[in-house]
């Protein structure tokens, strides 16, 4: 009875409503991707319904709806902003284009070696060709740990 009467009751709707906003946009400014601001979106709507007495079980449907509505319009928006994220080079990535001296022969089938920058790294190569020690190749990139190297030209 109590229960039903708390339910029924517009106050504690606009309430509830007024606390899911103010949480969910606390929780957005405190991250930096966007995880609640649909449902901030959501709880203004269901707030002005609460405000007009509209019945609170559609009010939850419409927060739900709504919610949802608004994550696939925003995917649908910002989908290429937030694919085209650039790649943020490492220290490594600045290796690529170097020319580098092999301190052991490499080929397809074996791994060879190359100090980098004082850093002993794992060469290979993609193509069938094989260099010798103390030949000069180029990077041409880093797969895991490893060096791609090829004949400088």
């Amino acid at each position: 009875m109590i229960l039903t009467n708390i339910l029924d009751s517009n106050i504690t709707w606009i309430v509830f409503w007024a606390i899911i906003f103010v949480v969910t946009v606390l929780v957005e400014i405190s991250t930096t991707q966007p995880v609640s601001i649909w449902f901030a979106g959501a709880s203004i709507i269901s707030f002005i319904l609460a405000l007009t007495s509209v019945p609170y079980w559609i009010q939850l449907v419409v927060f739900v709806g709504s919610s949802v509505l608004l994550l696939i319009l925003s995917n649908l928006l910002f989908k290429d902003k937030i694919l085209k994220f650039k790649k943020s080079p490492t220290n490594a990535d600045t290796l690529i284009g170097q020319e580098i001296k092999l301190t052991k022969n490499v080929s397809l089938l074996e791994t060879g070696e190359a100090r980098v920058r004082d850093v002993i790294w794992t060469v290979a190569v993609e193509d069938d060709v094989s260099y010798k020690k103390d030949d000069l190749v180029i990077i041409k990139d880093i797969k895991g740990n490893k060096l791609i190297v090829t004949k400088k030209d």
